[in-house]
């Protein structure tokens, strides 16, 4: 799958989880293996922010769309 692809799934999956409170985008560091959770920018900037590792926050991140699909598998679910 190409990157524009992905992006245009990234999208999709953002207008998703703004019409449907049950479900979050879930996360796997491809570098370290962390698992996490992630959360789109509010504000009309295709960037995201995956919150993973320390409980302080320390571990978290924003990124652009490229990056996070660079560095991150993921998967769409009910959270529970």
């Amino acid at each position: 799958m190409d990157k524009k692809m992905n992006v245009s799934n990234l999208l999709e999956i953002r207008k998703k989880l703004w019409t449907n409170e049950t479900l979050a985008l879930f996360t796997k560091n491809k570098n370290n293996g962390w698992e996490g959770v992630a959360s789109f920018w509010t504000n009309g900037q295709d960037r995201i922010g995956v919150y993973e590792g320390a409980g302080d926050g320390s571990d978290d991140k924003d990124m652009s769309f490229e990056e996070f699909l660079e560095n991150y598998d993921y998967e769409l679910k009910e959270e529970l």
